[in-house]
């Protein structure tokens, strides 16, 4: 198995046709088709379905290109290491964060880094913990800091997992709610939600709140994956929000404009750990190990895991 054919199958995969992926890669379209049946022929399973306008990757051939990506991710890390030993600065880094792992010791972490690292191509996503996970696995992310709520052995087979500082949440409904302040959870399941996760994801603080209490999720449940949108519509709308201790003050901001009113739970809220996620050391770039350094000594500092930019969760 060759680089060239995986390269080859990607390209068709991306451009929908084996001319549009001779193009690609700069190449003749026969050198392309000739990739593919040698790939095919020594794995004895078709991986294209060739028609007259194009081509298609069979189911088993989309599992190949899969970890084909995985592949390239890795042969590019090769080569930033291989930079990185000849004294280059370069390189590429991938982080992504949730809203709540915005903090200023992240901030400060990020502004260090870029001064000491200015020739690495550096990426900053904010994504959801489910997003997190498979950039996480299918090696698109470098690194990831995001709230887990559940049990921080059982969350990361594919990757390692490190908890920084725990977190707490509140609660909250729209200034316009008439109904008591003090709720259980029974109350809260017959309630309307807002939430940044898909309702389906067991490891979200609402679908934690619901198990804590042995009981189902709400059936009625909006999802906004906008946290600036979010943090707007829960203000104008009948529904159960999610804050985060890191939210604090843009909560109490919003609590004493009347904006808002907070939920006092029965029992509690489930108590989150923010967490850095890598893969396993020996397979971290160097850029990426940079800046766990810088995030460390940030979060070494008074007071550093406090203060986000949008403080929900």
């Amino acid at each position: 198995m060759k680089l060239k054919q995986l390269q080859a199958l990607r390209a068709v995969a991306e451009t929908g046709s084996l001319q549009g992926a001779a193009g690609r890669l700069c190449v003749t379209q026969p050198a392309v088709s000739r990739a593919i049946i040698d790939l095919e022929s020594e794995l004895g399973v078709p991986l294209l379905t060739r028609t007259a306008r194009g081509a298609s990757l069979t189911e088993f051939g989309a599992s190949i290109l899969k970890r084909a990506l995985l592949i390239d991710r890795e042969v590019g890390r090769i080569y930033d290491a291989a930079d990185a030993a000849r004294g280059a600065a370069g390189g590429s880094l991938c982080i992504a964060i949730t809203p709540v792992s915005a903090t200023e010791a992240f901030l400060d972490a990020v502004t260090a880094f870029a001064a000491e690292r200015p020739d690495v191509r550096l990426s900053i996503l904010e994504l959801r913990r489910a997003q997190i996970v498979a950039g996480l696995k299918d090696g698109s992310l470098d690194i990831a800091l995001y709230t887990e709520y559940g049990l921080l052995e059982d969350a990361a087979p594919h990757y390692r997992l490190e908890s920084l500082y725990e977190i707490g949440s509140a609660l909250a409904v729209s200034g316009g709610y008439a109904g008591p302040l003090d709720v259980s959870a029974e109350d809260l399941q017959a309630q309307r939600w807002m939430v940044l996760d898909a309702a389906s994801d067991e490891s979200s603080l609402m679908r934690v709140l619901f198990s804590k209490h042995g009981l189902a999720p709400p059936a009625r449940v909006l999802r906004c994956s906008s946290a600036y949108v979010y943090a707007n519509l829960v203000t104008r709308m009948d529904v159960v929000s999610i804050w985060s201790d890191a939210g604090a003050k843009v909560l109490d901001e919003r609590l004493r404009s009347g904006a808002l009113r907070r939920l006092n739970v029965a029992g509690g809220m489930p108590q989150g750990v923010v967490c850095l996620a890598y893969p396993d050391e020996n397979l971290m770039t160097p850029a990426a190990r940079d800046f766990i350094a810088w995030l460390r000594m940030a979060l070494r500092k008074p007071g550093s895991s406090a203060g986000v930019t949008v403080g929900i969760d």
